[in-house]
């Protein structure tokens, strides 16, 4: 391989603090279970535990990805020490398609098919040899985005999220049979007519599915592609912007019931 050749595999120079950890039974690397002081802090600060250090954004997209260009990358990252602890694969967006932004540009190997999968699990297992683990941004991988947030809202159709819509009506005028009404309410002079309606693609965060169906579809195969590696070479995954694609005043019939527990009113 050219080492003149453009390179389309980049580090940005962001970093990130990752919160996103697969739970296990093993404390993760960069997590400290010790009260933080000054002196602990300073001296952390100083010279960060293992696990602590760059994630760079990672972008697999432009040339054909190859093991070759790969190993060449790694390596010039490996001679600049060990201030990189993560590496934060990224796809970006095209100006066409997609609910939020437009359709994630298509790279060689496709994301997410069987010679990607295959592609991730080798790199793994390389970066591993340097102390560093990998994982997948969601950057344009959201909801609307034909990714895996939608196989999630097709499989699990109930996780659909809902927010409250209010209309007036004259005081003696019917309310209207309709499956969706909340609540009717006269009001100084005036009927108010509160209903639910759904945003459809979305996902309701308040649902207590929705994070069984985010990790069957997104996160498991990871698990499934790479046995006994979270917490290891699997260790934190990123969310840019996250948008459940539904916003305001967020409705289910779960949070009636809480809220009725909860505050005794409903």
């Amino acid at each position: 391989m050219k080492k003149n050749a453009k390179l389309v595999l980049f580090f940005g120079l962001s970093f990130f603090l990752m919160n996103f950890l697969i739970a296990e039974e093993t404390t993760p690397a960069g997590w400290k279970k010790n009260n933080l002081t000054r002196e602990t802090f300073v001296n952390d600060f100083q010279t960060p535990p293992v696990g602590f250090g760059n994630v760079p954004f990672y972008w697999w997209l432009g040339d054909p990805l190859t093991k070759e260009r790969l190993s060449w990358q790694l390596e010039k990252l490996a001679q600049m020490g060990r201030g990189t602890t993560g590496l934060q694969i990224n796809y970006a967006h095209s100006d066409k398609g997609g609910l939020a932004w437009g359709y994630t540009i298509p790279s060689e190997p496709p994301l997410f098919g069987d010679e990607w999968w295959k592609l991730v699990q080798w790199f793994m297992q390389e970066t591993k040899k340097h102390d560093i683990a990998v994982s997948l941004s969601d950057y344009t991988l959201g909801v609307g985005q034909g990714w895996k947030w939608d196989e999630a809202i097709r499989d699990y159709p109930e996780i659909v999220g809902q927010v409250l819509d209010c209309r007036t009506m004259d005081p003696d005028s019917p309310t209207p049979n309709e499956n969706n009404i909340v609540s009717a309410q006269v009001f100084n002079g005036k009927k108010y007519i509160v209903s639910a309606r759904k945003v459809n693609p979305s996902i309701d965060p308040m649902h207590p599915k929705s994070g069984k169906a985010v990790v069957e579809k997104f996160f498991q195969p990871f698990e499934n592609y790479n046995q006994g590696e979270g917490g290891k070479g699997l260790n934190f995954f990123f969310s840019d912007e996250l948008d459940f694609h539904v916003g305001g005043n967020l409705w289910n019939e779960y949070f009636a019931d809480e809220f009725q527990k909860r505050k005794g009113y409903d």
